[in-house]
């Protein structure tokens, strides 16, 4: 999971904490993240170098390296790597700002998946439930489009698109014993989004709140359940 500040940081911290748990933590420049490196003071967190597209690819194979070393499978993926920073319309964004937000909210997801995919495998052949959890948001349902405040369109295409990559996860690898599904997080008070927030009328939850929601909605699916997307506080989201 990308956990530099904000959601990320937060799973970190509360994962490591389960008894028996190993944490693999993705940053973009792990020498900065100096307030993610505190949480490996016990010696279960380990943190890796991914960036973005086209990069990625291959971080993403060399992540997987590490992790097959170490743990030998995986579990749960939380794929929490996204960007929102702007609040503008289709007419006023550039292409190059929706290529930025595929790349990072979508295809870096993807490369993840595909890296990852034969520990999760392992994990499932072990007799595990392995999850691959992608943190979407609201404003990636098409139906809800126009109920929600403000104009973020790369953003919530780009997590439309997303969302749609989830389901034929779901699809593809049900019989393989692996569960995907998006979770809406809610709008949380992080350094990214509590100013948008603001500015566009939204209130806020705190990171604590959101991570503890997503973790009981995570811990419980099974693969028979169906794919939803859910928020943070077990309700299902229309498409």
């Amino acid at each position: 999971m990308a956990a530099k500040s904000g959601l990320g940081y937060e799973f970190v911290r509360q994962l490591r904490e389960r008894p028996g748990a190993i944490v693999f933590a993705t940053s973009r420049d792990p020498d900065r993240a100096t307030r993610l490196s505190s949480l490996t003071d016990k010696g279960n967190v380990h943190i890796v170098k991914i960036t973005e597209q086209p990069e990625q690819v291959d971080e993403a194979l060399a992540a997987a390296e590490i992790v097959k070393k170490v743990a030998g499978k995986v579990d749960v993926v939380i794929a929490n790597a996204g960007i929102i920073h702007h609040e503008t319309s289709i007419a006023d964004s550039s292409m190059s700002m929706y290529q930025q937000f595929l790349n990072v909210n979508l295809l870096n997801n993807i490369a993840i998946f595909k890296a990852l995919r034969p520990l999760m495998l392992e994990s499932a052949r072990q007799g595990g439930t392995p999850k691959f959890v992608a943190i979407s948001t609201q404003y990636g349902s098409l139906t809800m489009v126009e109920d929600l405040p403000g104009q973020s369109s790369a953003y919530a295409i780009s997590k439309a698109a997303l969302n749609m990559f989830i389901r034929h996860i779901a699809y593809e690898e049900k019989k393989n014993g692996i569960v995907a599904f998006p979770m809406h997080p809610g709008v949380v008070a992080t350094e990214t989004v509590a100013e948008l927030a603001r500015k566009i009328g939204l209130g806020t939850i705190e990171p604590e709140e959101s991570i503890q929601g997503m973790m009981k909605i995570v811990d419980r699916m099974k693969v028979e359940d169906g794919v939803h997307l859910w928020k943070y506080d077990g309700t299902q989201l229309p498409w």
